[in-house]
């Protein structure tokens, strides 16, 4: 794919998902009015579960498939992408039902250990089968994003996301009239409800590659290197870490030091950066793609021109408008969520501050795996989630949400200087004439920018802190 065409799907990939992004924000205004602050909490809770149990379910085998799904549909290898799919896929499932399991039998332990309460018992062992739909779910979408397929990807986005809505409303509706108004029954409703939702999805997917699957497993199975697939995997793991820990570490802290209504502050803190940061997720989705497309035809002049594009245009006008929407959180959140959610205000201005930042390293990071080169992550990787348990376990207990997002922003300050430092050491890249020629800039604008930010927030801490 070109890097026009490229752009082309940035662009229409992003409106897809915004519009997936705006349903879910109906999503949580909606189920805010449905269900006290506690149930908001414990869906919350859930949810936090399931993203976890999804992490180490898939970590490792999920990024092989990624990635070399893209790299062997390149080199028209159908008979190694055949072994690599059934291969890893399988590994996902099976991992998943033994997480499954233990989650249906031991919801009670999971519950008291998790969130020092048995609250999540009943919720938990619904959970326990959205984890197996889910999984498969993801493999789905990950194989469909692999190959390139992103006007479909985004079509799914905007199914679930529209699916999720209407069986939501509709299923906890009927429970609350007919059933019960138990938080726990409630709670459990709304995990059937994404049940449903992510069964019909993955019907839908199947559906829409019959014919690729057809002539997939038409293909003689031939099989590559384990020892190169099982060092790509385990190292590509800490990868994911970087990626989703530092947001997972810090919910569980504030699950288990604070109580629900802290929680469900804390929840919509993250459903707001989600939204706002979505054309960064649309971008990653085109960009991983395209350097693994560049590094497997061994295309490394367009490989440096992605990598300088992607920087500009994060640094040109993703950065700035985070800065517009930092600057009208406190005025948009009263009115859309209610005023009783003013507290989630400070907390996710400081998180967009630290997702922003983190794009960068997630950059550096997609490239050095692109070129099948994770290892290079791993120490960084270390150090960086180390941050993220020791600073979340004091700043959470002494700060509450607050000290949640001063964690991430802080070990993402840190750990965009490790990954920079990483990149261009690397002797394939340096070798290949790839370099970050334009990070020097954009080191001085971003520090310009977080400067402003830290004197508009200065006063705020302050007030706060002797409050």
């Amino acid at each position: 794919m070109s890097i026009r065409k490229s752009l082309e799907s940035t662009f229409s990939l992003t409106v897809a998902m915004y519009v997936a992004v705006i349903i879910t924000f109906l999503y949580s205004i909606i189920l805010v009015r449905m269900v006290s602050v506690d149930a908001f909490g414990m869906i919350g809770k859930g949810n936090t579960y399931i993203e976890i149990v999804m992490l180490l379910a898939t970590i490792g085998s999920i990024s092989i498939i990624q990635t070399y799904t893209t790299y062997y549909i390149s080199r028209k290898k159908l008979g190694i992408l055949k072994h690599i799919l059934l291969k890893y896929s399988i590994i996902i499932l099976v991992v998943g039902a033994i997480f499954s399991i233990i989650t249906f039998f031991f919801s009670n332990d999971i519950s008291l250990m998790l969130y020092k309460t048995d609250i999540m018992n009943i919720p938990l062992k619904v959970v326990s089968v959205f984890i197996m739909v889910n999984l498969l779910m993801n493999i789905l979408s990950t194989i469909i994003k692999a190959s390139k397929q992103y006007k479909l990807f985004g079509s799914i986005n905007m199914i679930s996301a529209g699916l999720n809505l209407i069986l939501t409303i509709v299923i906890i509706d009927y429970v609350t009239n007919n059933v019960s108004s138990d938080d726990n029954i409630i709670v459990s409703a709304s995990f059937i409800a994404s049940i449903t939702m992510a069964v019909i999805c993955s019907i839908i997917i199947l559906l829409k590659n019959r014919k690729n699957i057809r002539t997939i497993m038409r293909a003689k199975i031939k099989k590559t290197r384990s020892k190169r697939l099982i060092r790509f995997g385990i190292t590509s793991a800490s990868l994911v870490v970087i990626s989703m820990w530092s947001l997972q570490i810090n919910k569980i802290a504030v699950g288990y030091f604070l109580d629900p209504d802290q929680w469900g502050y804390f929840y919509i803190a993250v459903i707001i950066v989600s939204v706002i940061l979505v054309f960064k997720t649309a971008l990653n989705v085109i960009v991983y793609p395209s350097l693994v497309d560049a590094h497997s035809r061994r295309d490394y002049q367009e490989f440096d021109i992605i990598i300088h594009i992607i920087m500009k245009y994060w640094t040109l006008f993703v950065l700035p408008l985070i800065l517009v929407f930092v600057l009208f959180l406190p005025y948009v959140i009263p009115v859309i969520w209610g005023t009783e959610y003013i507290e989630a205000v400070l907390t996710t201005q400081i998180l967009l501050i630290g997702f922003a930042i983190q794009n960068y390293a997630s950059i550096y990071s997609s490239a050095l795996t692109a070129i099948e080169k994770p290892h290079k992550q791993f120490g960084p990787t270390l150090v960086y989630v180390l941050l993220n348990v020791v600073f979340s376990l004091i700043f959470v207990y002494y700060y509450g949400i607050l000290g949640a997002a001063l964690t991430i922003l802080i070990a993402n300050l840190i750990n965009i200087a490790m990954n920079r430092h990483v990149f261009i050491r690397d002797r394939r890249i340096r070798k290949a004439g790839v370099n970050d020629r334009y990070m020097g800039k954009i080191l001085k604008l971003l520090l310009v920018q977080i400067t402003i930010i830290g004197l508009l927030f200065l006063n705020k801490f302050l007030r706060r802190k002797k409050t």
